[in-house]
C-alpha cells in the first residue's frame, strides 16, 4: 500500500475519484458485450477473417462418452481393439469435414462422423472375436448414449454384433459424468495404499525368516545332528508355512521361539496399588491433623480465650475476662468448663464492663456463679494442661 501512495501522482488521484462512481453504476458491464470465453487461437487459424470459416476448435474436457466397453478379461484386448479400428478407418476414409459452411449448417455435418467410428466399433469387435482375443464364453456389455447408435452399424454397412455382447443405457450427469453402478471404480486412498504394503511386506519379511531358518535347519542336519533332536530342542516349535510366492507349502519348519520370562506386568500392577495405598496413607495423615488444628481453634475461638488467672471474685460472683496476654500464651479454659456449669447459674454477658481490681477495664465480661465454676476450673486444671501440650506439639 506505501508503494501505491509512492508512486501514485496527483493526477491519478484526481482520475480514480471522478472514475470510480461509472465503476460502482456497472457503466464497463454496459459497454462490454456479453458472449462466449475467449479461447486462444493458433496463427493460421487467424488468418481466416470470417469465423464462421474456421474449423472448430476440440476440446477434451468438452467431450461427453459416447460409448463404453467393459468386460474384457485380457488386458492386451483393448489395444488390440483399439489398433482394429484405426485400421478400419484408414482403409475407409471419412469424407472431408465440411470447412466452407456456417456453424448451423455444420453441426448436422459433425453428427454424421460418429457413424463411421461405430461401424469400425462393430467390425473391430467381430473381428478381435475371429482372433480369439477374447473368449466366446466371456460377456462383454456395451453401454450408449443412445439406444439407437448400437444400430448404426448393421443400417451403414450390415455389421452384426457377436453373440457374446450385452447393450445397457449409459446414465450421464451433466452429459459427462458417468452415473452407472457397473461402472464405478474405487480409487484407493493412500492410507489404503500404505496398509497394503505394509501387508506385503510382513509377509515378505516373514518368508524371507522362513527361508533362512530352513537354510540353517539343512545346515545343522548336514553337518551331523540328528533331526528328532532339533524338534525337541528347547525354545523351538514346528510352524506350518506357505510361502508367498511358491505355491509348494514348506511344512514343519523349525522357528525359535523366546520365551517371556519379564514379570513386567505384575511390577506395574505392585507399583499402582503401592501408590495409591501411598496417597490413602498421606491423606489419612493430613485429615488428622487439620481435625486436631480445628478443634484447636473452636477451643480458642468459642467464648474466647479465658485464662485462669483472670478470674477476679466479686462476692457472690466472679468475673471472667480475656486478654490479650492470654492468648498469647495459650492459657485458656476449656468450652466443656462452661458447659458443665449450672444454666440456671448463668447470670447474662456483659460488654464492655469494668471490674473491682481494673483487671477487665474494656473487655466484655461474662458473668456467673463463683461456686459451680470454681469447681469445675479445679476438676479440669490437669486436663487443661494436657490438651495445651499436646495442641502446641502438633
Amino acid at each position: 500500500m506505501g508503494r501505491f501512495h509512492e508512486g501514485m501522482s496527483f493526477a491519478h488521484f484526481v482520475g480514480f475519484i471522478f472514475l470510480f462512481p461509472l465503476f460502482s453504476s456497472g457503466f464497463l458491464r454496459r459497454c462490454v458485450i456479453p458472449g462466449r470465453a475467449v479461447i486462444p487461437q493458433p496463427n493460421y487459424l487467424r488468418q481466416i477473417k470470417d469465423v464462421t470459416m474456421r474449423p472448430p476448435r476440440i476440446r477434451k474436457d468438452h467431450w461427453t462418452p459416447l460409448a463404453v466397453v467393459v468386460g474384457f478379461k485380457n488386458k492386451s484386448t483393448p489395444m488390440s481393439v483399439s489398433n482394429l479400428i484405426q485400421d478400419y478407418i484408414a482403409k475407409h476414409p471419412r469424407p472431408p469435414f465440411p470447412t466452407t459452411m456456417s456453424k448451423r449448417e455444420r453441426k448436422v455435418e459433425e453428427q454424421k462422423q460418429i457413424e463411421p467410428t461405430l461401424t469400425a466399433l462393430g467390425w473391430a469387435m467381430n473381428e478381435a472375436m475371429r482372433r480369439q482375443y477374447e473368449s466366446c464364453e466371456n460377456i462383454i456389455k456395451i453401454f450408449w448414449e443412445r439406444e439407437s447408435l448400437k444400430d448404426i452399424p448393421k443400417l451403414k454397412a450390415d455389421i452384426d454384433w457377436p453373440s457374446n455382447i450385452e447393450h445397457s443405457r449409459l446414465v450421464l450427469e451433466r452429459g459427462r459424468f458417468v452415473k452407472n453402478f457397473e461402472l464405478k471404480r474405487e480409487v484407493p486412498s493412500e492410507l489404503q495404499k500404505e496398509k497394503e504394503n505394509k501387508r506385503l511386506e510382513a509377509i515378505a519379511k516373514k518368508r524371507r525368516i522362513s527361508y533362512y531358518v530352513e537354510k540353517a535347519r539343512k545346515e545343522r542336519i548336514a553337518h551331523g545332528e540328528d533331526v528328532s533332536k532339533l524338534s525337541r530342542s528347547r525354545g523351538s516349535v514346528y510352524v506350518p508355512y506357505k510361502p508367498f510366492v511358491n505355491p509348494t507349502p514348506l511344512e514343519n519348519v523349525e522357528v525359535p521361539v523366546t520365551k517371556d520370562t519379564s514379570y513386567g506386568n505384575l511390577v506395574l500392577a505392585f507399583g499402582i496399588l503401592l501408590t495409591i495405598a501411598l496417597v490413602f496413607a498421606f491423606g489419612f495423615w493430613y485429615y488428622r491433623r487439620r481435625q486436631r488444628r480445628h478443634n484447636f481453634h473452636r477451643l480458642k475461638t468459642n467464648l474466647g480465650t479465658t485464662p485462669r488467672n483472670s478470674v477476679v471474685s466479686t462476692g457472690s460472683a466472679f468475673t471472667v475476662a480475656t486478654s490479650s496476654r492470654a492468648l498469647e500464651n495459650n492459657d485458656f479454659l476449656d468450652t466443656d468448663i462452661m458447659s458443665q456449669v449450672d444454666r440456671t447459674s448463668f447470670v447474662g454477658v456483659e460488654s464492655l464492663t469494668p471490674t473491682s481490681s481494673g483487671a477487665g477495664v474494656g473487655t466484655p465480661t461474662i458473668t456467673v456463679d463463683s461456686g459451680s465454676a470454681r469447681q469445675v476450673s479445679e476438676q479440669r486444671t490437669s486436663e487443661l494442661d494436657e490438651l495445651r501440650d499436646d495442641t502446641q506439639l502438633s
